[in-house]
């Protein structure tokens, strides 16, 4: 009954039903948190709208109660008790308690117009100390705890390790689980000891891991193979060790080779026999020997007929049947059939592809695609912070199926204290085959530095190539024609800068993004180089080489430790030229910042002249090093060093001058990235540099 009675609850409060009703009778749950207490209300009072609505019963009052205990339950408060004021229709009202056990109900008959419930959570229970007895050498005792509960930082919060009995199960599974990967399949978990302080709510727990003997894959036999079904090698080698996964590789094996001949209905099924330990041989006793036999019944041989398309009637049918190849009259392999669905589901003007057949059964099939659509146009706002830049607030607007042809157009605006941006960039995708897209961009740029004023306005048009061989890259090849500005100059070669210059450039640009999370990387790493060559025979003013190199490396040092190294480079020559001195200001470099050099804010770490001047760098490499520490599930604290080696001069090659910056900060973990509060020190300043900066932002550094 209790069981049911649960499952009812965890329904309701998922879903949160609204379900408007009239003000009498009123129910009201104070004690859950505000958002839980809301929905417990709503959902008792969709469950009365059922019966009697102008009263409210015994049973809706104890449902209500029930599921306000099991919401505070889920966050380790186990023994709670719940007051309710009741007042009945006569307008008599009386007091009735509850706890956990649920063994004093309500007296019933109960018309009541009135319940105020009121939750006492009592003690919220947290593991405090597992021991894990058994599990090794196949498995660290530390590391199978951490299985029951998983680290969350050095200052883990009681709310961080809360108990309960669903949570404890949960980590004996894991553990078993664990163990089952590396061949254990009858491993065994039990709690030999669970001790409950009902004063502090801490929980120590002892569990006892019986791994018993090891599997491993004696032999393995296949029923006769159909018509044109080629199955893979029964043959394995020796010692392989069974797991689950090995068993469904195995399996899934056996599907593909019956999908590629045209079985679509294919139906596996595997039966195991492990050898007893009363019959394995001496030396066998801590493992079994198991045969695996492997049943396919292949079902009828299906041709495939012509596909066909339902939905998104907006969308040209000619880009449709470029993504999906599938021949009629050949064999219908379900492995192509979900490829094609893969490449429609490609389509940015597409929400969602769902494929069945027609007919559903029979030896001929055709597939069809239901395309969902989604909205046209799409609108967003953005919104971020920098220590230099501060507050940055836009929009962006998008569009996906201009021309019925799923091409794509993106606008942007964003401003913030220091400078204004715009983009427009329109995306033919598909161009050439489905890996090369053409897009056509429209941008300017409005942004005070700390010695000019930067203006930049111009268009490209390019091509973007995805996964590109040798590499495994994204490339984009463009030309770019733009405009760039300097206003109210205050660098030292103000004398001698062009104020305003035009460029023609085609630019290189090539990067593979292997990061687990782009906006909080854990794991992985990321590269990138673009190459921008400017000639006046592209039909620009002047002429200049710019080189820009990446990469970022991400790696976990035990479980609430993490290693984050940036590497950058960037240099920009005059090749052909016989002087520097039309070089865009624009187009050197100004290196400092919360993702730079992080001792100064931005562009504050360029070159100086013998006067304290700034002068852009023509060179720069950068070098970031961090370790970050977890304190809580969202809160982590950071060390930091950052060294930039620059030159204003390619003849002091690779830097005329180092920085090196030491620091440290807190970072707390949101869905849109990590916002974080660092604080950069300067080993070695120079004489007008800061003595270190404090920087304010949001977003990984690198």
């Amino acid at each position: 009954m209790r069981s049911a009675r649960r499952c009812l609850a965890v329904g309701l409060l998922a879903t949160g039903l609204a379900t408007a009703v009239a003000a009498q009778p009123e129910i009201t749950v104070d004690g859950t948190g505000w958002l839980k207490d809301g929905r417990i209300e709503r959902a008792v009072r969709s469950l009365n709208s059922t019966s009697d609505a102008t009263v409210i019963n015994a049973n809706a009052v104890e449902d209500a109660v029930f599921f306000a205990i099991s919401a505070v339950a889920e966050d380790g408060y186990l023994k709670p008790t719940v007051e309710a004021q009741i007042e009945r229709e006569n307008g008599e009202s009386f007091t009735h308690e509850f706890d956990e056990s649920f063994a004093n109900l309500l007296p019933r008959p109960l018309r009541a117009v009135r319940v105020d419930l009121q939750v006492k959570r009592g003690v919220r229970y947290y593991f405090d100390a597992v021991i894990v007895e058994g599990v090794e050498p196949l498995l660290a005792a530390e590391d199978a705890g951490k299985l029951v509960v998983p680290q969350a930082g050095i200052l883990a919060l009681a709310r961080e390790r809360v108990f309960t009995p669903d949570r404890l199960r949960t980590g004996l599974d894991q553990i078993e689980l664990a163990l089952h990967e590396k061949g254990y399949a009858e491993s065994r978990t039990e709690v030999v000891r669970e001790q409950q302080n009902d004063e502090t709510g801490a929980v120590n727990v002892s569990i006892r891991v019986t791994p018993g003997p090891r599997w491993e894959v004696g032999e393995v036999t296949m029923s006769e193979a159909a018509e044109g079904v080629v199955l893979p090698s029964g043959t394995v080698a020796p010692g392989t060790v069974w797991t689950i996964g090995w068993e469904q590789d195995l399996v899934e094996s056996v599907r593909r080779a019956h999908f590629v001949a045209g079985y679509p209905d294919v139906r596996i099924t595997t039966h195991r026999s492990p050898r007893a330990p009363t019959d394995a041989s001496p030396e066998e006793t801590d493992r079994r020997i198991v045969a695996v036999a492997v049943t396919a019944v292949s079902g009828p041989q299906v041709t495939l007929l012509r596909p066909e398309f339902e939905g998104a009637e907006d969308l040209s049918r000619g880009i449709l049947n470029r993504r999906v190849v599938l021949g009629a009259g050949e064999p219908l392999n379900p492995l192509l059939i979900d490829e094609s669905r893969r490449r429609l589901g490609r389509l940015r003007s597409l929400a969602g592809v769902r494929v069945d057949f027609e007919p559903s059964q029979g030896d001929e099939r055709a597939p069809v695609f239901h395309l969902e659509s989604r909205e046209p146009w799409e609108s967003s706002l953005m919104f971020g912070y920098g220590s230099y830049e501060q507050v940055r607030a836009g929009f962006e607007v998008r569009g996906y199926n201009l021309m019925r042809r799923s091409h794509q157009l993106r606008l942007e605006a964003v401003g913030s204290l220091k400078s204004l941006r715009s983009d427009m960039v329109y995306t033919v995708p598909d161009l050439f085959g489905e890996t090369i897209d053409a897009n056509f961009r429209l941008f300017g740029l409005d942004r005070e530095e700390l010695s000019f004023q930067r203006q930049e306005y111009g268009a490209t048009i390019g091509l973007t190539r995805r996964d590109i061989p040798w590499f495994s890259a994204d490339t984009t090849v463009s030309y770019t024609y733009q405009d760039l500005l300097n206003r109210e100059n205050n660098l030292a070669t103000r004398d001698t800068d062009l104020t305003e210059t035009t460029t023609a450039s085609l630019t290189v640009t090539m990067a593979r993004d292997r990061r687990d999370n782009p906006l909080n990387p854990r794991k992985g790493y990321r590269w990138f180089a673009q190459v921008e060559a400017a000639d006046r025979a592209l039909g620009g003013e002047v002429g200049f080489q710019r080189v820009e190199l990446g990469y970022a490396w991400h790696r976990p040092w035990g479980d609430t430790r993490w290693l984050h190294v940036g590497l950058s480079h960037g240099s920009v020559f005059t090749f052909g030229e016989t002087n520097d001195l039309a070089l865009p200001v624009n187009k050197r470099f100004f290196p400092g910042g919360e993702n730079s050099l992080r001792g100064m804010q931005s562009g504050e770490a360029s070159p100086r002249n013998a006067g304290g001047e700034f002068i852009g760098a023509k060179s720069f490499t950068l070098v970031n090093v961090e370790l970050e520490q977890a304190l809580t599930r969202r809160i982590s604290a950071v060390v930091f060093w950052d060294f930039l080696g620059a030159t204003a001069e390619l003849e002091d090659l690779p830097w005329s001058y180092d920085l090196h910056t030491v620091g440290a900060g807190l970072r707390y973990q949101t869905i849109i990235g990590p916002v974080r509060i660092e604080y950069g020190h300067n080993l070695n300043p120079r004489p007008l540099d800061p003595k270190g900066t404090l920087h304010f932002s949001l977003g990984f550094p690198f």
